[in-house]
């Protein structure tokens, strides 16, 4: 099954992760919600999305996407995976996106806390766990 990626990044810790995601997964495209193309959308069988928290809060970016009604209209019936980046791993702010997405089909969610470094091996392993639930649940 094909899956896109949709993030929104301020500190690029989310677009790390989107770009891990691109690593190991095959064929696994990603974009950020200022460059998304509706004809992306129509590609995929499943679709993830990434936000930052930021004072409690999804980012702007994010939020604008997820307000837009045509975005929603091109998702509907989809799997989603939703997952935040927060400087603690804190499953309430999945919420965040929930409000938002009430009426499609979040199949997964995910919470990632904390800066991303080059040497973070608990990092790596959030990754790689998040990774091994994607290839569970859509293959490769």
């Amino acid at each position: 099954m094909k899956g896109i990626v949709i993030y929104d990044s301020k500190y690029n810790t989310t677009k790390e992760i989107a770009e891990k995601l691109r690593k190991r997964r095959k064929g696994m495209e990603i974009f950020a919600v200022e460059e998304l193309s509706p004809f992306k959308l129509k590609e995929a069988d499943f679709i993830i999305l990434g936000s930052p928290i930021y004072y409690g809060r999804l980012s702007k970016g994010m939020e604008n996407l997820l307000k837009d009604l045509d975005f929603r209209k091109r998702i509907r019936g989809r799997p989603l995976v939703i997952f935040t980046v927060s400087l603690w791993k804190c499953k309430k702010y999945l919420s965040n996106f929930r409000k938002f997405l009430e009426e499609e089909r979040v199949v997964m969610e995910y919470s990632f806390g904390g800066k991303f470094g080059p040497f973070d091996r608990r990092k790596e392993r959030e990754i790689d766990e998040f990774v091994e639930i994607l290839r569970r649940s859509y293959g490769n």
